[in-house]
């Protein structure tokens, strides 16, 4: 489904129907605080995402590339659960670690856990999601479970007690 919000790309970004109508909600409780949000990316195809992959992983080499994204077959984005947003009227931030310094930034992360996002990869926790601090990058959980992460201060990997980023096999360690 696509959602009924500002998005930066002339290409349709599609997540599942609860998380779209989620993200719905996040953006308008956003607006009425006077601040607003753009989506840059949702739904990736494997081949949208092995290109991201591999044009990133040419320029900054893979393992630099693999702190930093999944690979095709591994990335939430892959699952429609997953948006990217961006402080949309913030010239001097529009992506990067820098939106978590932006008033937009700071609500998302004191807010979306009552839309049922979280911010995925969380600062100081990338010995534990295996990927560098995105927060930008949230995940539909839904409501509860989102409430509980934040309130006991918990990655997902803490929360659903699994283990921490993909290990790739060795067929797939060559791009």
């Amino acid at each position: 489904m696509e959602p009924d919000v500002r998005i930066t790309t002339e290409t349709p970004q599609l997540l599942r129907e609860e998380p779209a109508e989620a993200l719905e909600g996040l953006f308008a409780a956003i607006q009425a605080e006077g601040m607003e949000l753009a989506m840059t990316s949702a739904y990736r195809s494997y081949d949208q995402q092995w290109a991201i992959y591999e044009d990133r992983a040419a320029e900054y080499g893979t393992e630099s590339t693999d702190e930093s994204m999944a690979r095709p077959g591994h990335s939430e984005h892959q699952t429609g659960l997953a948006a990217d947003v961006i402080s949309i009227d913030n010239p001097d931030c529009i992506h990067g670690d820098c939106f978590a310094e932006t008033p937009e930034g700071q609500w998302v992360a004191e807010n979306a856990h009552e839309s049922g996002f979280v911010i995925r990869y969380p600062e100081g926790a990338e010995s534990i999601t295996g990927y560098q601090y995105e927060p930008w990058h949230l995940r539909y959980v839904g409501e509860q479970t989102a409430q509980e992460v934040v309130e006991e201060d918990l990655t997902l990997e803490e929360y659903w007690e699994q283990p921490s980023a993909a290990e790739y096999s060795e067929d797939q360690t060559e791009l």
